[in-house]
């Protein structure tokens, strides 16, 4: 049911919230695909910022923080979208691109991912989520 109905409207974030929180690893390669196809990366990933991702403008961000908080369940699934998260102007979408690599392990990261976060360590403008981001690249644990 939540399926069909994010099918039917991509762009609606509480619809990624219901298909992520009942995601397994049986389907979780189909709703990573089906987000790439339809959240509006490009929209997303034009680089860090200070914004809190709310209202009007923000609707692909909102979409993208609900996929990102599941996608710590499935190691090595879901790069594109972490790495257009770890680009946001939405501090938020950074944080969690950040939170799904620290809880993957830096052994099911790929060198496009280890790269994403190193260039984004070092435009981060928010101190607290460029620790995060260094500690994540040293294999250290972060706060969550």
């Amino acid at each position: 049911w939540h399926w069909k109905r994010l099918q039917q409207q991509p762009e609606d974030s509480g619809r990624w919230y219901h298909v992520m929180a009942h995601c397994n690893e049986d389907r979780i390669g189909e709703a990573v695909a089906f987000a790439e196809r339809n959240i509006a990366l490009a929209q997303i990933a034009t680089g860090a910022g200070k914004e809190l991702g709310l209202g009007p403008g923000f609707e692909p961000h909102q979409c993208l923080d609900f996929v990102l908080q599941e996608l710590r369940k499935f190691p090595g699934q879901g790069e594109k979208l972490i790495e257009a998260g770890l680009q946001s102007p939405v501090v938020r979408n950074r944080n969690m691109a950040v939170s799904v690599l620290a809880a993957w392990g830096q052994e099911n990261w790929s060198e496009s991912v280890r790269q994403a976060l190193t260039a984004a360590s070092k435009a981060e403008p928010e101190d607290d989520v460029r620790e995060r981001m260094q500690k994540a690249l040293k294999g250290e644990p972060i706060d969550d």
